[in-house]
């Protein structure tokens, strides 16, 4: 998928939801505004790490059974 038919598709989903969304996605993406990464990388990799850390405990429980 390229990154206009993504945007395309998020456009689509939030003028669905939200039909006081202007009418063509370049004026909505036109709305957001530009953010350093350095300002939001550390969330991002917090919040990636969080669906591996539950694997990990899966794991533990598919090979140290905890009977309650």
């Amino acid at each position: 998928m390229t990154m206009e038919a993504l945007c395309f598709c998020c456009y689509v989903m939030a003028k669905h939801a939200d039909g006081s969304i202007p009418d063509t996605p370049e004026e909505w993406l036109d709305e957001f505004g530009t953010f350093s990464i350095y300002q939001v990388l550390p969330k991002l990799i917090e919040l990636w790490g969080q669906p591996f850390s539950g694997i990990l405990i899966i794991r533990k429980r598919l090979y140290f059974p905890i009977y309650f």
